[in-house]
């Protein structure tokens, strides 16, 4: 008798007698259910993480791009407020002059909107370009005045509007203007427009459908691409998001967004030194990253279905095998009844 039939009969053998077949078969299939449950919740989350992880390099490039803009223009700030002549002039107090020096400043930066000078107490004292009403103004209620004089060391502050028209929304990067001995002896403030944040990240490819906004160090939207003309200055500070973007977190997520009413991959980055954050959004729905995990996993589950009926096809077999052999022997006991009861009447 060759060895698949050696086998066979003793499988058979095995589950037509054994008293704990049927629970032994029960144990089997639930061992081969929890590991194909297990694997697949594995091959999800790994398709998952490699998915969303474009998402997550996208936020912290455009974080990393920030940083790096923010640097720029705080070495504008820098440059300008050291230059010998121009601190000799705002230590003398002769503000108007002073600024003179650096008129062309808007027009060699254009991302500077405006710019100014404040004594040490936060009165403006000259503007380029001027606006009427605003010189002699205290602005000491000012974020980047609080900033900038905790310290007395160049400050990046939160969005804010303007006070005078037209009421834009901008940022301040305000720096200290010390005298030849060190003294401050003024506050230089540029002014950017809060467009031009997008437009220093808006060549990083985010993606079908995706959406960016910044949040500032009090956690304000800063700037939203999809709605690029909102004047008012929203309060996100709440939002489980933005308070890990304080704290300095990075990560990726999938959530429910409130305002868009649909499922979305959420990733973040901060801005590091400055206190911003970078939030890239794209709903799942148009994620090709996500298209494809689901491709996947649809071609598992059919794999995991075929391993299912192929194994349960050999257990009908088996017991129809099992079942036969009984008959076989349960005539084979019937025969020889008769048989030796046609003897002993004979």
């Amino acid at each position: 008798m060759t060895n698949p039939i050696k086998f066979r009969d003793a499988f058979a053998s095995f589950i037509d007698r054994s008293p704990f077949r049927w629970a032994a078969l029960a144990l089997a299939v639930a061992a081969v259910v929890a590991t194909a449950a297990h694997n697949y919740r594995e091959i999800d989350s790994d398709l998952t993480t490699v998915a969303m992880s474009h998402h997550e390099a996208v936020a912290q490039l455009m974080a990393a791009t920030l940083t790096e803009k923010f640097g720029r223009v705080v070495d504008v700030g820098i440059s300008l407020s050291t230059r010998i002549k121009f601190r000799d002039l705002v230590a003398g107090g002769k503000w108007l002059e002073a600024i003179e020096i650096i008129r062309s400043v808007p027009h060699d930066f254009p991302h500077i909107e405006r710019l100014f000078l404040t004594d040490t107490a936060g009165t403006l004292k000259a503007d380029v370009p001027a606006l009427p009403g605003v010189r002699g103004t205290n602005f000491a209620h000012r974020q980047w005045f609080q900033g900038v004089s905790r310290e007395w060391k160049p400050y990046v502050s939160p969005v804010y509007t303007l006070a005078a028209a037209p009421q834009l929304n901008v940022f301040a990067v305000a720096a200290p203007v010390k005298s030849a001995t060190g003294k401050v002896v003024g506050i230089l403030v540029l002014q950017i427009r809060t467009e031009n944040l997008l437009e220093w990240v808006a060549k990083i490819n985010t993606g079908k459908d995706a959406f960016v906004y910044i949040v500032d160090s009090r956690g304000q939207m800063a700037f939203d691409s999809r709605y690029r003309d909102r004047e008012k200055i929203i309060d996100l500070s709440a939002t489980p998001v933005v308070q890990k973007l304080r704290r300095g977190e990075h990560g990726v997520k999938i959530g429910f967004d409130a305002m868009e009413q649909e499922e979305s991959i959420i990733a973040y980055a901060p801005v590091q030194e400055y206190g911003w954050g970078m939030v890239v959004q794209q709903p799942t729905r148009t994620s090709m990253g996500l298209a494809a995990r689901d491709e996947q996993l649809r071609r598992l589950l059919m794999g995991y279905g075929f391993i299912l009926l192929l194994g349960a096809m050999t257990a009908i077999l088996t017991l129809r095998i099992a079942s036969a052999r009984q008959r076989a022997e349960s005539d084979a006991r019937f025969v020889t009844i008769v048989n030796t009861a046609t003897d002993a009447i004979i």
